[in-house]
């Protein structure tokens, strides 16, 4: 569209250049001109007015207030408030030709609209042919390839039938620099209220508009207040209008044959949750939010395998700002199908997280059906996770944590433990956890109606993974209360649903009146249970010692406890 208004503008200074020596032919003039326009464009021109500037004498022509009518509809009108065109008096005598400079648009409406088939109309006049660049002809192509175009506080509307998008863009500035090597270009303009505040871009590359598809291109971009929200119902329809997160970016990139090869820049992310109230679950075992998130980030792609770092981030919540150097994560694509995670946490709140996921899983199906059963909270120190996927597509990870008054909720059953501390480390085939809890509050309602244990513990608890097999082991458990003192071996293994356990329990002392609240209710305990609660109501034990073993489907065998009464 600039190249057509540039030729026009030099058939404008053909005849304008010899209206200082003849003053009187001004209005001839500025008529032929509006009627070859209108030859040209088929359509009617009106020009208010036609002047060559004072500043630059024989080498600036402006003509204001153009207003351009399309004569099958003569409603259709479009204007353009000032052109400007700047003439390289120079390259003229040196050629014998007009050459131009620098054509300026000022004030110019357009309406750019794609209907359904794909084509794409200018102000409802003129239709754009596809693949424009590759079809121009080497000759029109040279003609202004040393032009500078300018749009300046211009209007862009945008219509496009196929994505359902309409959009207004204001006060747009665009400028083609020519330059040695290639193109400088850039852009900046207000965003539509729908979709943000403000863009800014930059780009440069080399070798001529009919390359661009094949140039390297080194591009800068920023954008202000940016609302996700637009986005959000390209992918999950119209609940996405309820996605509130606002993003700023600036980036800098480099997009080679047709690839984005590199990018790095900055992105902050505000209002992720506005209001704990657009959480559609209960709220997990925290009321805190995830407010903001900023980071610093670098993306590298070469042959296809690419590589993410995210660094510096920042993560401010409704009670606390999270340390902002402690955040490391990285990406690495090595093939098609092998990938691999890493990521370094020093702080964490889990509470936080929980909420900020319930908040969104209600636009992920997949994920809400996968999370909605689950709530939990604690702080997270030191927290390293690395998840590779091969070729093969088989899987593996790592992990380390430090936690603290970790609590998690299953609904499903309505089964809590509370009051976690100390640390944990594993990988896909296994993994130990070393306990130093106070304060572990357990709630399973089925098997414990009524009655919540609360108890510290401390000691290490391994874990093995093999196929469908899982096993439990912890060779000495500390647990203990006002009710009880008790060390335990545990040993459990969960084979395709099936339990098996060797475990043995020795009480150092136990209050006998609430010995029965600690066995479950399950139907091989339920005659034991009631037997202690019913039998027992004083005393104490001050040395016992339980081994259950067997499994759920056989009889299990148990050692009853020995009890000395004590008044």
């Amino acid at each position: 569209m600039l190249y057509v208004c540039a030729t026009l503008l030099v058939i404008i200074a053909i005849f304008v250049s010899i209206i200082r020596w003849y003053p009187n032919l001004s209005d001839i003039v500025e008529e032929k001109i509006e009627t070859r326009l209108a030859d040209i464009l088929n359509a009617d021109i009106v020009i208010e007015s036609l002047d060559i500037s004072r500043n630059k004498l024989f080498s600036e022509i402006v003509a204001q207030n153009v207003k351009i009518i399309d004569r099958q509809n003569p409603d259709n009108a479009w204007q353009l408030r000032k052109a400007r065109l700047e003439i390289n008096l120079s390259k003229s005598l040196l050629t014998q030709s007009l050459r131009v400079k620098e054509v300026s648009l000022e004030g110019l409406d357009l309406l750019l609209q794609r209907d359904e088939s794909g084509d794409m109309t200018i102000n409802q006049t003129f239709l754009l042919p596809k693949n424009r660049i590759n079809q121009q002809s080497g000759e029109n192509a040279g003609r202004y390839s040393d032009v500078r175009l300018v749009l300046v506080d211009s209007n862009l509307h945008w219509v496009d039938e196929l994505t359902q998008t309409n959009y207004l863009f204001k006060a747009i500035d665009i400028s083609i620099d020519p330059t040695s090597r290639g193109y400088d270009v850039y852009l900046a303009g207000d965003l539509p209220e729908v979709l943000g505040q403000s863009i800014r871009a930059y780009l440069q590359f080399e070798g001529n508009l009919r390359q661009l598809a094949e140039a390297e291109i080194n591009f800068y971009l920023k954008t202000e207040q940016f609302h996700l929200s637009e986005v959000a119902k390209r992918f999950v329809g119209d609940s996405g209008e309820k996605v509130p997160v606002v993003v700023g970016a600036e980036v800098w990139g480099i997009f080679s044959n047709n690839t984005l090869s590199s990018l790095r820049g900055s992105i902050r992310a505000e209002k992720i949750v506005e209001d704990p109230n657009s959480i559609n679950q209960q709220l997990c075992l925290s009321d805190e939010y995830i407010q903001q998130l900023s980071m610093k980030f670098e993306w590298e792609n070469v042959d296809r395998n690419w590589q993410f770092l995210a660094n510096d981030v920042e993560v401010i919540s409704s009670k606390r700002d999270w340390p902002k150097s402690d955040m490391q994560f990285k990406l690495h694509r090595h093939s098609l199908n092998a990938k691999s995670i890493f990521a370094h946490i020093g702080t964490m709140n889990l509470g936080s997280i929980c909420n900020t996921l319930h908040a969104y899983s209600p636009h992920i199906v997949r994920f809400e059906d996968q999370l909605k059963q689950y709530r939990f909270d604690g702080n997270i120190d030191d927290l390293f996770v690395r998840f590779d996927l091969l070729d093969d597509h088989q899987s593996s990870y790592q992990y380390f944590a430090q936690f603290s008054d970790a609590s998690m909720w299953m609904a499903q059953g309505d089964r809590k433990v509370s009051g976690l501390s100390g640390f944990v480390e594993g990988s896909d085939s296994g993994g130990k956890a070393l306990l130093d809890s106070t304060a572990i509050g357990v709630q399973v309602p089925d098997q414990f109606p009524g009655f919540e244990l609360r108890f510290a513990a401390q000691g290490e608890i391994s874990w093995i993974h093999r196929g469908h097999s899982h096993e439990i082991n912890a060779d000495s458990l500390h647990i203990f209360n006002d009710d009880m003192n008790m060390n335990a071996r545990i040993h459990a293994k969960l084979d395709n649903g099936a339990i098996y356990t060797d475990s043995q329990i020795h009480l150092d002392y136990a209050n006998a009146a609430v010995v029965g609240d600690y066995f479950p209710l399950v139907p091989r305990t339920e005659r034991t249970k009631k037997w202690f609660t019913d039998a027992l109501h004083k005393g104490d034990d001050t040395s016992a010692s339980v081994l259950l073993r067997g499994g759920t489907r056989t009889a299990m065998a148990a050692r009853a406890p020995a009890f000395a009464a004590r008044r």
